[in-house]
């Protein structure tokens, strides 16, 4: 698991060990309220998947980058998100 309980992602671990990752999207990519309706017959059903697809191609994209980690808040800059690595 590359999740830690304070619910931080371990970046690296998940770049390093993606596999289950990235069948997770393959599997949401087959199954969703578009090719199998039946399978998602409320909107609180659909909407799960649509936040689990989001949140699975954002963690995806995460590590297909040269990433450090997320940004410490600056109070004398704009806030953002990411560092990339140089």
């Amino acid at each position: 698991m590359h999740i830690t309980a304070s619910v931080f992602i371990n970046d690296d671990g998940l770049a390093a060990d993606h596999e289950p990752l990235d069948r997770f999207v393959k599997a949401m990519a087959r199954t969703s309220p578009d090719s199998h309706p039946d399978l998602f017959p409320t909107e609180d059903d659909r909407l799960a998947y649509w936040m689990n697809a989001y949140n699975a191609l954002m963690l995806a994209r995460v590590v297909s980058l040269p990433i450090r980690g997320l940004a410490q808040p600056n109070p004398t800059k704009r806030p953002g998100y990411f560092f990339v690595a140089s």
